[in-house]
């Protein structure tokens, strides 16, 4: 171990950086931190140990490495992403091994939805086989340290981080870190993935493909992280791509001037068995990019030096202040509950419970409902931005309502890019008229048709009558319905002035699957066909095939 006067040096040296900034440190976290506490393999083992658990008809990874660099896949990653392409490959021809039976059995469900197998079956062992049994006394060091680290940034599949910084808001996958608005403290984020979610997990070529397209984008919605305030990495070495590829992007995205401000911030801890030394060193990526580097073998003194940081407030709590923000106006909605609590109360409070600051009453910051993306359209009183809709709600709205929501409206109006992965299924899905029909209103569609004198939506409401006519508009064709008529007579069945003591009425017309589909018809036509016409090329050829064959269609009326 280190001796007892570098470990002095270390802690002035960690306590001496913190305080030129005043600000408590992010952790940068690798896999040596996990293999350290935990006993976990690096990249290169966790690969080989996949071979050698699962058997022919998998190869052993030293056989997967000459395969992959005899093709000139090698790149600054090394060869893994390749070999862990090719594996994922055989891993599914081993399925049918008998050792595989009972594990393949207890996974079918995901391994059905498509969850990749190999991400599933790593996930499980990294989840199953390990545990913080390792340095535990360092370890509690980390523990107690937590109240003065603002948050995480990690490389790692594993809940370590999660379990020793209890209440911090974890965000797992990319399209999280992507489009959620980040307090910056009292947060985790898992670029990389998790193992709670095994798609989310950056393993193969395909995987490092998407993340490097992404990165910048993550890079610079994290920037100001590092430039408030200073990181410290810890379970790296000062070559590994991940890091290089990190800092490059920082480099990338900074200025000179950014560059030369977090030069200050970055302190790398480089595990070394035998080799003490505090100094400074750099990074070429390009740009070189300076930090101090602390080699040790003794983790102790460094954990000591932030825990010596006091916070009145944790990390934690202090997230809960800057994501709960609610102002307001007058409002006749009531709290359900509200509990004075003193200051000194607060760290004791369950992560999501509501922190109200009262400027006034009205309640901003609360989550969206699918229920007023519907009001929304229709009386245009909710204020929503289409950026913050679609960057940060749609996707996760249209994961708990498959068969879809009102989006054209703010997907017309945003200027950001779509990178969700259910709002784009979602455009390709309902980029037509008859995308919109169920096949029971198509089989229905010819009968109501001849009740109708006049096909429009007037003619509905002078046959069916008004409170129901919404029931039948899939019985007209998409050229035989005015837009403006049809969201005039939406706005009368579902209350136009919508005061409080009536909006049980419209949540209760859209509890009618009719009137939802209406609604998203009239957010097609208004704002989707403009939409898709403005974007895709091909959409627009498909539209106009479907529209040509409800043309032949009418001729036969």
């Amino acid at each position: 171990m280190a001796t007892t006067e570098f470990n002095e040096k270390v802690h002035d040296a960690v306590l001496s950086a913190l305080k030129r900034t005043n600000r408590i440190p992010y952790l940068f976290v690798g896999s040596g931190i996990s293999r350290r506490y935990m006993g976990t393999e690096n990249w290169n083992d966790l690969l080989e140990w996949v071979c050698n658990i699962v058997g022919t008809p998998m190869r052993k990874y030293a056989i997967y490495k000459q395969m992959i660099q005899a093709a000139g896949y090698d790149n600054e990653l090394g060869p893994n992403p390749a070999i862990a392409s090719r594996m994922e490959i055989d891993f599914l021809n081993a399925l049918e091994n008998n050792s595989l039976t009972e594990w393949t059995e207890k996974r079918s469900s995901d391994i059905y939805d498509n969850v990749p197998a190999m991400k599933l079956f790593i996930a499980d062992h990294l989840r199953n086989d390990f545990s913080t049994r390792l340095m535990t006394d360092e370890l509690k060091l980390l523990k107690k340290a937590t109240r003065s680290i603002a948050g995480i940034i990690t490389t790692n599949y594993d809940t370590l981080m999660e379990e020793l910084f209890n209440g911090y808001k974890v965000y797992e996958e990319q399209d999280d870190l992507l489009f959620t608005q980040f307090a910056g403290i009292g947060e985790i984020y898992k670029i990389h993935g998790s193992i709670n979610h095994p798609e989310s997990m950056v393993l193969d070529a395909k995987d490092y493909e998407q993340f490097n397209e992404k990165a910048k984008y993550l890079i610079a919605k994290i920037l100001t992280i590092f430039g408030e305030y200073p990181v410290i990495f810890l379970g790296y070495s000062i070559s590994d791509p991940d890091v290089r590829k990190i800092v490059r992007a920082i480099a990338d995205c900074a200025g000179p001037e950014r560059i030369s401000e977090m030069e200050n911030r970055f302190i790398f801890v480089d595990y070394s068995q035998d080799k003490f030394a505090i100094m400074p060193s750099s990074i070429d990526v390009g740009k070189s990019v300076s930090m101090t580097t602390i080699k040790t073998n003794d983790f102790s003194p460094i954990y000591s030096a932030i825990a010596e940081m006091k916070q009145r407030y944790t990390p934690r709590v202090i997230s809960q202040f800057r994501r709960q923000v609610f102002v307001g106006t007058s409002t006749s909605e009531k709290a359900e509950k509200m509990l004075p609590i003193a200051w000194s109360e607060l760290d004791s409070l369950p992560q999501d419970t509501p922190v109200i600051v009262g400027l006034d009453q009205r309640d901003y910051g609360k989550p969206i409902r699918y229920e007023e993306l519907y009001e929304d359209l229709l009386f245009d009183n909710k204020g929503f931005k289409s950026d913050l809709i679609i960057g940060a709600y749609m996707d996760n709205l249209l994961k708990k309502n498959p068969s879809g929501l009102p989006m054209y409206k703010y997907l017309l109006l945003a200027k950001i890019p779509v990178t969700g992965e259910k709002i784009r299924q979602n455009i390709k899905e309902y980029c037509c008229y008859d995308a919109y029909l169920s096949p029971s209103n198509k089989k229905d569609q010819p009968r109501y048709r001849k009740r109708l004198k006049e096909k429009s939506v007037d003619g509905l409401i002078s046959t069916f009558g008004k409170k129901t006519a919404f029931k039948h508009l899939t019985c007209l064709y998409e050229d035989e319905i005015d837009p403006d008529c049809l969201y005039k007579y939406l706005r009368e069945v579902a209350c136009s002035d919508v005061p409080e003591d009536r909006r049980n009425k419209l949540e209760s017309m859209l509890e009618d699957s009719e009137m939802r589909r209406c609604i998203r018809i009239y957010d097609y036509l208004t704002y989707g066909k403009q939409y898709l016409n403005k974007n895709s090329a091909s959409t627009v050829a498909a539209n106009s095939a479907s529209l040509s064959g409800q043309e032949e269609h009418l001729a036969t009326q």
